[in-house]
C-alpha cells in the first residue's frame, strides 16, 4: 500500500484520541467553571454540530484547496482549538473553542478520504480503507482511557496534550504529503470536469447512481446506529434495565475491540471477495445486534449483541469507504460532502429521535426503527449489487 495510508491511519488515530480525551475531563471542568453537567456536555454537542456545518461547507473548500492543504489546515484548526479550550478562562470561550474544532474535524475527514481515494490503487482499496478505519477505531478505544489518566493530574491536561499532538500532526502531514501537494478534487466522474457540471446537474447524477445511493444509505446507518445510538441511547437503555455502570462500560469497550478486529478483516476480505458480501454481512449483524440488545432480559444475549454491533460497525465503515471510491465519485466535492453529512446528520437525528421514542412509547420502538432503516439500507445495497 502507499505510505500515505499508514500516515493517515496514524493521524486518524490521533484525531479520534482527541475526540475521546475530553469526556473524562467534563465533570471536573463543570466544577471548575461552576456549571451543570448538562451545560458541560455541550462540549460534545457543539463539536458535532459544527462538524455537520463544516461538512456542508466542504464542497467550496475542496474546489479551492488541495487535499494536502485542507487536511493540514483542518488538523491545525483542531489542534489550536483544543489548546484554546484547555486554556479557556470561562465556559463561553471553552465552548467556542470546541465548536471551532468541529469545523477542523470536518475539513480533515473530507480531505483524508479524498486523498486516500485519489492515491490508492483499486486492488488494495479495501485494505487501505480498513487500515485507516482501524487507526480511527483504536483512537476511539484509547481516547477515554488516556483522558482518564491525564485528567487525574489536571482537567485541562488532556485538552492541552491533544492540542500539542494535533498541531505537530498538522506540521508532519504538510511535510510528508509534499509528493501529493497538487492533488485536488475532480469532477462528477473520472472523465468529467467539475467546472462543466452545475450543482443541480451534479445532484441529479449522484442520486441516480445506484452505488452512490447505497453508500449514502450505509452512512445513514453508521451515523444513526454506530454513533448516535451507541454513544448515548444504548447505555441509557441498559441502565433502565438495571444493568450496572461497570457492566455498561465493559460492553462499550467490548464493542470497540470487536470493531477494531472487524475493521482489520473486512477491508482485505472485500478486496479478494468483493465489496457487497462483507457489506451485507455487516448490515445483517447490525439488525441482529439491535434485536438482541433491544430485549436485555438475558445477559449473555446482550453480550453477543454488543460483539455483533462492533463487528458490524467495523465492516460497514471500512467497506463503505472502499465502495465510495469504486463508484468513481470519491474525489468529487459534492459527493464527498454528501458522504460526510449523511453520517453526521444521522448521528445527531438518530440520538434525538431514539430518545423521543423511548420517552413516548418505550425503548423497543427506537430499536425497531433503527432495524427498519438498516434493512432499507440493505435493500439499496442489493439493488446496487445487481
Amino acid at each position: 500500500m502507499p505510505k500515505v495510508v499508514w500516515l493517515l491511519a496514524i493521524i486518524g488515530f490521533t484525531t479520534m484520541v482527541g475526540s475521546g480525551v475530553v469526556a473524562p475531563s467534563l465533570p471536573a471542568l463543570a466544577v471548575e467553571f461552576g456549571i451543570t453537567a448538562g451545560v458541560a456536555s455541550l462540549a460534545v454537542s457543539v463539536f458535532a454540530a459544527m462538524r455537520l456545518v463544516g461538512g456542508i461547507a466542504t464542497p467550496g473548500l475542496l474546489r479551492v484547496w488541495t487535499f494536502r492543504a485542507l487536511l493540514s489546515g483542518g488538523l491545525l484548526v483542531q489542534g489550536l482549538s483544543a489548546l484554546g479550550a484547555g486554556l479557556a478562562p470561562e465556559v463561553i470561550s471553552f465552548l467556542a473553542a470546541r465548536a471551532v474544532g468541529g469545523l477542523g474535524s470536518a475539513a480533515f475527514t473530507a480531505a483524508a478520504t479524498g486523498l486516500l481515494i485519489a492515491t490508492v490503487p483499486g486492488d488494495v482499496r479495501g485494505r487501505a480503507m480498513s487500515t485507516f478505519m482501524t487507526g480511527i477505531s483504536l483512537g476511539t478505544v484509547a481516547g477515554p482511557a488516556l483522558g482518564g489518566v491525564l485528567a487525574t493530574s489536571s482537567a485541562r491536561l488532556p485538552l492541552l496534550g491533544y492540542g500539542v499532538a494535533t498541531v505537530l500532526a498538522a506540521v508532519l502531514a504538510f511535510v510528508l504529503l509534499r509528493p501529493h501537494r497538487s492533488l485536488r478534487a475532480t469532477g462528477s466522474a473520472p472523465t468529467q470536469d467539475a467546472t462543466n457540471v452545475s450543482k443541480w446537474a451534479m445532484a441529479h447524477v449522484l442520486i441516480t447512481d445506484k452505488v452512490f445511493v447505497a453508500v449514502l444509505m450505509c452512512q445513514l446507518v453508521a451515523g444513526w446506529v454506530f454513533y448516535g445510538m451507541r454513544s448515548g441511547f444504548i447505555p441509557l437503555h441498559l441502565a433502565a434495565a438495571a444493568y450496572s455502570t461497570a457492566f455498561i462500560g465493559l460492553m462499550v469497550s467490548l464493542t470497540a475491540l470487536s470493531q477494531v478486529a472487524s475493521s482489520a478483516i473486512a477491508g482485505p476480505l472485500s478486496d479478494s471477495r468483493g465489496r457487497y458480501g462483507p457489506l451485507l454481512a455487516g448490515i445483517t449483524f447490525t439488525v441482529l445486534a439491535l434485536v438482541l440488545i433491544a430485549y436485555p432480559g438475558h445477559m449473555l444475549l446482550v453480550v453477543a449483541g454488543f460483539v455483533l454491533l462492533g463487528l458490524a460497525a467495523g465492516g460497514v465503515n471500512s467497506v463503505t469507504s472502499a465502495l465510495l471510491a469504486d463508484s468513481g465519485r470519491g474525489t468529487n466535492p459534492t459527493a464527498l460532502a454528501a458522504y460526510m453529512v449523511a453520517m453526521d446528520l444521522a448521528a445527531v437525528v438518530g440520538s434525538l429521535v431514539s430518545g423521543f421514542l423511548a420517552d413516548a412509547v418505550g425503548f423497543a420502538a427506537a430499536f425497531w426503527l433503527a432495524c427498519a432503516l438498516t434493512v432499507t439500507a440493505g435493500a439499496f445495497v442489493l439493488r446496487a449489487r445487481r
